[in-house]
C-alpha cells in the first residue's frame, strides 16, 4: 500500500522545485495532470510494487486499471483510447504475474481492497475531508466520523482497534508555521 504511487515521485520533485520558486502558483492535483503523466506515473507505480513481488504488481497494476476503467464509465478522461490501451498491457502483464503469485487470486482481490479502500481514505483525510464520509469495505459499509481535528473514528472498525498515522506534508505557501509538518492521523 504504501509502495502504490511510487510512480508520482518524479513529478512531485518537480512540482514542489516549481512551486518553491513560485510561491503564489497553486500546486497541481493528480486529477488535473496531462493523461500521459498520469499514465507513466502508474506504469512507474507498478514497475516499482514489481520489484516487490508478484503480488504487489498484481494489486497495483488492478488499481491502476480500476482507475482506467472508472474514468473510462464516467467519461472524465476524453481519450479513452489511451485508457484502454493502458488497461489490455496491464492486463498481459497481469497474466505473466499470476502464473508467479503464489497467494490464491482471492487474497489477491482482498489486498486489492485494502489498497482501495486505504488509498480513498488517505485522499479524504488528506484533503481536509471532515464531515462524516461513508465507504464500502468488503461488501459493508463502514462510516468515518471526525472526533477532533486529528482523531476519526470508523463504525464499525475495519482496522481491528486503534490505528495512528502520520503522513509528510508540504504547506504551500509556507506559512508563519514552516514548509513541511507531519500530519497526523488517529483512527479507532
Amino acid at each position: 500500500i504504501a509502495m502504490h504511487d511510487a510512480g508520482w515521485g518524479q513529478p512531485d520533485a518537480e512540482q514542489i522545485q516549481r512551486l518553491q520558486a513560485k510561491a503564489t502558483e497553486p500546486p497541481q492535483s493528480f486529477l488535473q495532470a496531462p493523461l500521459q503523466e498520469v499514465i507513466a506515473a502508474w506504469e512507474g507505480s507498478i514497475r516499482a510494487a514489481d520489484k516487490l513481488g508478484p503480488e504487489a504488481g498484481s494489486i497495483v497494476g488492478r488499481h491502476f486499471s480500476a482507475i482506467g476503467d472508472a474514468q473510462i464509465q464516467g467519461k472524465t478522461r476524453v481519450d479513452a483510447a489511451t485508457l484502454l490501451k493502458f488497461m489490455e498491457q496491464e492486463r498481459n502483464h497481469e497474466l505473466r504475474r499470476m502464473k508467479k503469485v503464489a497467494a490464491k487470486a482471492e487474497m489477491v482481490s482482498r489486498w486489492l481492497e485494502a489498497l482501495q479502500f486505504c488509498d480513498l481514505l488517505s485522499l479524504y483525510l488528506c484533503c481536509g475531508g471532515r464531515g462524516p464520509a461513508e465507504f464500502t469495505v468488503g461488501g459493508r459499509r463502514v462510516t468515518l466520523h471526525a472526533r477532533s481535528e486529528e482523531e476519526f473514528e470508523l463504525l464499525p472498525t475495519v482496522l481491528g482497534g486503534e490505528k495512528v498515522f502520520q503522513v509528510a506534508a508540504l504547506r504551500h505557501p509556507r506559512g508563519k508555521v514552516g514548509a513541511s509538518r507531519a500530519v497526523r492521523f488517529q483512527l479507532r
